[in-house]
């Protein structure tokens, strides 16, 4: 058995018996929820007549508790049409080969169990302690999220909401709720990596520099020991109607900071240059702020590192000449900040079905390095716009989504429109389609023009139970 299987084993079982040790107390209640979704997924590029994804899903939430003692699981179960057809080379992977991460994550090439969350926690008046597969929302903004600085990001697909992309820590919490706001410790005692890209799949990053292609190469996580664990803290409060989060971090930087290594030669092909993930420690403090009056929000989110990766500027732009390989890793301080204004626009008035407004968000996002010396982060200046719709006692849902990357040029649209045909049953149907000036604007510091010109339809049904 390996390590990492004994390891997931160990915090498995101390969750089960952390609860069922305690059952024979009086309770409330066992279950106080029980969810679960079937689901189908399809999704095809219709200019290519490509169909990038048919899959299955199971997903679960499930809570018990008794008066101290409770255990959240938040999870899901996917499959794709290599679960049935072994040699379908097509297939949207879920990774290259058979895994299982600190996480509990079990994937393979057709297949993958994950636990967004998966804890058990005990409550005391104002104290509660939590252990297990955790996440950790302690960002105001709503696009671009600063500071969600613990937890990695599913990279494998481009997703709209960061909601749905990140992934469960192992690790320990102590909160504390005062009256007028409340202080949490965090300790992460692993680095977690993000997943990212499969090699080959439709949504792998077609990246192109000069005379070269690019393909990533993932790399292994930050070996366990106590100089890659992690610490981070916050307190929230409230102070003359302004809602304010402080927080800060110091362990492995969940940002992937892409570096060109080297070059391989490919028969009847350019060459190929591989890039690969570059893994450090990293110090973060971070401010959250929003505030609401008269139907208008406000959000300021933002986070500060006195010494972040980034890639050596000038050697970054001569990678296609001899020796210009690896490119050097330099560190800088470095500024990441989100700015946002939300607004309820009377569309029921507009159209005539009372009572249901439509959300307008606006953000702005930029991250940037204060040394010259250092390549831009692909991460700044992106300006986005989306709304939110219901209709027909929420039933109908519609999210229209844009954002661009003013200095890059990278665009990205997308709509989704679910309805809830039947009490248990939902369909949703979306559009994404990303766009750039121009394809020499693909390159390393233009993330959304990596997807240039791929555009697809996604068909999702859901039956609840």
């Amino acid at each position: 058995m390996t390590r990492h299987k004994r390891s997931a084993q160990k915090h498995l079982w101390f969750l089960i018996a952390f609860f069922l040790s305690y059952e024979g107390h009086a309770k409330e209640s066992f279950f106080d929820e029980s969810q679960f979704k079937l689901g189908l997924n399809y999704e095809t590029d219709p200019k290519e007549e490509r169909v990038i994804r048919e899959e299955l899903s199971l997903r679960h939430k499930l809570r018990a508790s008794t008066m101290s003692f409770s255990f959240f699981s938040n999870g899901s179960f996917r499959a794709n049409q290599r679960s049935f057809q072994k040699e379908n080379r097509s297939a949207h992977l879920f990774s290259e080969k058979k895994e299982k991460k600190r996480n509990l994550r079990i994937t393979g090439p057709g297949h993958e169990l994950r636990f967004q969350e998966l804890y058990g926690d005990y409550s005391k008046e104002e104290l509660r302690i939590r252990y297990g597969n955790q996440l950790y929302h302690w960002s105001k903004a709503d696009v671009i999220k600063p500071s969600n600085f613990i937890n990695p990001l599913n990279l494998r697909e481009p997703a709209l909401n960061s909601k749905d992309q990140m992934l469960g820590v192992p690790s320990t919490s102590l909160s504390y709720f005062l009256e007028e706001g409340s202080f949490e410790l965090v300790y992460i005692p692993y680095h977690i990596k993000p997943i990212l890209p499969v090699s080959g799949n439709y949504w792998t990053p077609t990246i192109t520099e000069q005379a070269f292609d690019m393909e990533i190469h993932d790399q292994d996580a930050l070996p366990k020991g106590a100089r890659n664990r992690g610490y981070a803290g916050r307190y929230s409060g409230y102070v003359a109607g302004i809602d304010y989060i402080l927080s800060g971090y110091e362990g492995p930087d969940q940002d992937v900071l892409f570096v060109p290594t080297r070059t391989e030669a490919v028969p009847a092909s350019k060459l190929k240059t591989m890039v690969e993930p570059y893994y450090n420690r990293v110090t973060f403090g971070g401010l959250g702020l929003s505030y609401a009056r008269d139907g208008y929000g406000f959000t300021f989110d933002s986070r500060y590192s006195p010494r972040k990766a980034g890639l050596d500027q000038e050697a970054a732009s001569r990678i296609d000449e001899p020796g210009g390989l690896p490119v050097p890793v330099l560190f800088s301080p470095h500024l990441s900040y989100s700015l946002g204004v939300n607004a309820f626009l009377p569309s029921g008035e507009w159209l005539g079905t009372e009572g249901e407004d439509s959300l307008l968000i606006l953000e702005w996002h930029d991250s940037k390095y204060t040394k010259s010396t250092l390549s831009e982060d692909p991460r700044g200046q992106l300006f986005s716009v989306g709304v939110v719709d219901t209709a027909f006692n929420d039933k109908l849902e519609t999210r229209l989504a844009t954002i661009f990357a003013t200095k890059t040029g990278g665009k990205v649209y997308a709509t989704e429109v679910s309805f809830q045909y039947l009490p248990s049953s939902k369909v949703t149907l979306s559009y994404k389609k990303f766009a750039s000036d121009s394809p020499d604007s693909q390159n390393l510091s233009s993330p959304l023009s990596q997807f240039h010109d791929k555009e697809t339809v996604h068909v999702a049904l859901e039956y609840s139970f």
